[in-house]
């Protein structure tokens, strides 16, 4: 495991610089979201047009010691994990999320966008786009998860490559690992109170209302289940079946995360 601590050479060096630097990181990003979910011209066209705001917000967040701290909280995640530990690059991740797993070198690879991060932030409900440096903690099991299970299973490192079932098992068995490890849900941390409650209100129905979609692949499959608002919400559903999978086998939550997509669903009927 290395961990990157990409936002310190922006701040040193320049966007010119760390992109050159850095290429391989920035090629990983092109390569898992592609000009569908990115847009032409990365990472040109996104400097220009953020690139300034990202980096005096990454100002902010540089006196914290992120290597330390999240290169720490990544290993001792790994313990209940199998696998190798992945790499972890500081850095940005352009506004799209706080924290992403994406291929580096055709491995998966843990990101965190710090930009995301101010230590002024305050707790509050979603959607939101700040998130104090302490919630880190959320986001960097739910990302192990996700390269432990790409990993094992030979998953392509890309949701534009996935099946929507698979797309639903990745989330669901992160979800289920985060919140077995930490001891609290963490699904409300960035799904509004209001869909939660929508959504189990129709619970019975959801599984139903996606299974003629769970073996399309693209990014449109992606934006219709995992944007904000989506009418079935995929994080919400992948939890769903995997709780329910976890409790009809007794499975434990980390042994959940690489069973195989077909075994789980089938095992539900679907």
């Amino acid at each position: 495991m290395a961990v990157i601590a990409l936002f310190r050479d922006l701040l040193a060096t320049g966007w010119a610089t760390c992109c050159a630097v850095h290429q391989p990181y920035f090629t990983g990003l092109w390569e898992t979201y592609g000009p569908e979910l990115l847009g032409q011209g990365f990472p040109v066209a996104h400097v220009h047009a953020l690139g300034t705001g990202i980096a005096s917000r990454l100002a902010r967040v540089a006196p914290l010691d992120w290597e330390q701290d999240a290169g720490a909280l990544l290993e001792l995640t790994f313990r209940h994990l199998p696998g190798p530990v992945p790499d972890l690059y500081l850095g940005t991740l352009f506004g799209m999320a706080p924290a992403a797993t994406i291929a580096v070198g055709g491995r998966p690879t843990i990101a965190l966008g710090l930009e995301h991060f101010d230590p002024a932030a305050w707790p509050a409900d979603p959607p939101r786009i700040l998130y104090a440096p302490a919630e880190v903690a959320n986001m960097i099991p739910h990302e192990a998860a996700h390269a432990a299970r790409m990993h094992a299973l030979g998953l392509p490192l890309s949701p534009r490559l996935l099946t929507l079932a698979e797309m639903l098992l990745l989330e669901g068995t992160a979800l289920l690992f985060t919140d077995a490890l930490l001891g609290r849900e963490t699904l409300p941390g960035f799904m509004p109170a209001a869909d939660i409650a929508r959504h189990r209100a129709v619970l019975p129905h959801l599984a139903a209302a996606v299974a003629p979609d769970l073996n399309l692949t693209g990014p449109q499959v992606f934006t219709r289940y995992f944007s904000a608002g989506s009418p079935v919400n995929g994080y919400f559903l992948g939890l769903e079946l995997c709780r329910q999978y976890s409790q009809a086998t007794d499975t434990e939550p980390r042994a959940l995360v690489t069973a195989p997509t077909r075994a789980v669903l089938g095992a539900l009927g679907l």
